[in-house]
């Protein structure tokens, strides 16, 4: 699976046909998404998700090396 932004299928000719925000940026600035964004980067930041993820990382790659 690969996860893009419709921006990176379109050429500029394309994408310069537009006016701002056509479809180029369907949800930037948006409030809800604006807060939602930032709730999970503070649930990701309180959390220690990264530092976790990355000591999960250690025991996954052994484990699979194993196998």
């Amino acid at each position: 699976m690969i996860c893009i932004g419709k921006g990176t299928l379109l050429l500029a000719p394309v994408l310069d046909l537009l006016p701002p925000s056509a479809i180029t940026a369907t949800h930037s600035g948006h409030p809800l998404s604006c807060v939602a964004a930032s709730e999970n980067l503070e649930v990701i930041d309180d959390k220690r998700l990264v530092e976790h993820a990355a000591a999960v990382e250690i025991v996954v790659k052994g484990r699979l090396g194993e196998l």
